[in-house]
């Protein structure tokens, strides 16, 4: 799975960086507003096209955020919700 995700930080503190981000000259500050990050942690998982897809605020434990990272490496958003996903998957 670690090929199918890029990891990156954010220091949503920050609001001297600037980072590009769909056409868009952003401050660390300004992106982490615009997915949806308000408070820390948060993970943002975006589509291979940087679309956002969904955000998970707080810590989360790794078997709980492993059914997340499937649904998302194979792509089954595109066709059922999480719950869906989860039910078929026997989860």
């Amino acid at each position: 799975m670690n090929n199918q995700f890029v990891l990156t930080r954010l220091n949503r503190d920050d609001n001297k960086t600037k980072h590009y981000y769909q056409g868009q000259q952003l401050t660390s500050l300004k992106l982490a507003k615009k997915l949806k990050s308000q408070s820390v942690p948060t993970i943002v998982l975006l589509d291979p096209e940087g679309d956002y897809l969904l955000h998970i605020s707080g810590f989360i434990e790794a078997q709980k955020l492993e059914p997340v990272l499937e649904y998302i490496s194979s792509r089954a958003y595109k066709n059922r919700s999480f719950e869906e996903f989860r039910r078929l998957q026997g989860l």
